[in-house]
């Protein structure tokens, strides 16, 4: 067992169980001091504050869709203080809204920037969740994230550390960027080449091919307040659950 009060795991990795009580108790039995929620489990956000409470599981963060915090800001802050959340967090932007220009970008970074404030005057943060889709190089040699952080010098960042691999970026350049801005960190492993094309290739933290030992002084450094685990696609939740939280002891020297 573990007992890591600021060792999280994102819900997502477990929405192939339909009961949201089965998954919280085996979050609790494993040792996870955390859960991170997502949109599809805040239809019922009275039934999920119950939950965590049962098992004594804080969500410090949470993930909601820009969409929601940009166009429905209200109902956003006010499942978050429910939650008793601290970040609220952008998961990602509609697809649709993906592929845009400098101009674009800019202009989403300007969106950003008053959420950010509105969400400052209820009391709570907002942070930015990144994929692979950040690190486009633009037509100026600059990536998108530069803009959403850079433009918004009040949004905090969860970073993604699997989609920052598969975007082909090193870390301790985006971490000498923006590493004051880091709130949380999603520990998120790669399968080998052609292993685990069922879980679309990425693998249990620690069982995977980054270099956990190389990177972690780094990840340290960043002192962030959580730490996430993600699998997009586990074939067993159970397992990834288990096992990543062995790996995060592993890598802080718990035991």
């Amino acid at each position: 067992m573990t007992n890591a009060a600021n060792l999280s795991f994102q819900l997502y990795s477990a929405r192939a169980e339909p009961s949201l009580d089965a998954k919280l108790k085996v979050l609790a039995d494993v040792g996870y001091g955390q859960a991170e929620p997502y949109r599809g489990l805040y239809e019922d956000v009275d039934g999920l504050r119950q939950g965590l409470k049962r098992y004594g599981l804080r969500a410090a963060t949470g993930h909601f869709g820009f969409g929601e915090i940009r166009d429905d800001p209200a109902r956003t802050i006010d499942i978050a203080k429910v939650l008793g959340m601290d970040v609220a967090v952008v998961s990602a932007l509609p697809v649709p809204e993906r592929e845009k220009d400098l101009a674009g970008w800019r202009a989403t970074a300007r969106e950003l920037k008053g959420c950010a404030e509105m969400f400052e005057g209820a009391g709570l943060r907002l942070a930015w969740h990144n994929h692979a889709f950040e690190f486009a190089r633009l037509e100026d040699g600059s990536m998108p994230l530069d803009h959403l952080l850079g433009g918004a010098p009040s949004v905090l960042w969860q970073v993604d550390i699997g989609w920052l691999y598969r975007a082909k970026q090193d870390p301790a350049v985006w971490f000498s960027k923006f590493g004051d801005r880091v709130f949380s960190i999603h520990l998120k492993d790669i399968a080998p080449a052609g292993a685990c094309l069922d879980e679309d290739g990425w693998a249990d933290l620690g069982h995977g091919v980054i270099d956990w030992q190389a990177l972690w002084p780094a990840i340290e450094r960043l002192h962030p307040a959580v730490f996430t685990v993600e699998h997009d696609k586990p074939s067993d939740y159970r397992r990834f659950a288990r096992r990543s939280a062995e790996a995060f002891l592993r890598m802080t020297g718990g035991h």
